[in-house]
């Protein structure tokens, strides 16, 4: 029996597609969206894990929200909102 081994930079990139999609999702405009992405870079890779099994699990649909919560990004998510 073979054994299945994982590409993690592949499932890094469709982790990174599915934060993508969710921001889009909530209402943000793709340029927030591209700017939120690149600016939690370092989050987005901290909560995707590094194989430590002792890592809480973040869904994509949660770090998007995470990303709009985060108190830098406030005024980001008022904007998108309307506020």
């Amino acid at each position: 029996m073979a054994r299945n081994h994982i590409n993690m930079t592949e499932e890094l990139d469709k982790y990174k597609a599915d934060i993508y999609q969710m921001l889009i999702s909530l209402g943000c405009s793709e340029t927030t969206t591209a700017a939120l992405m690149k600016g939690n870079q370092s989050k987005i890779q901290g909560w995707f894990g590094n194989g430590d099994s002792r890592n809480p699990i973040v869904t994509a649909q949660m770090a998007a929200r995470l990303i709009l919560r985060d108190p830098a990004d406030i005024d980001a998510s008022s904007k998108l909102l309307g506020h």
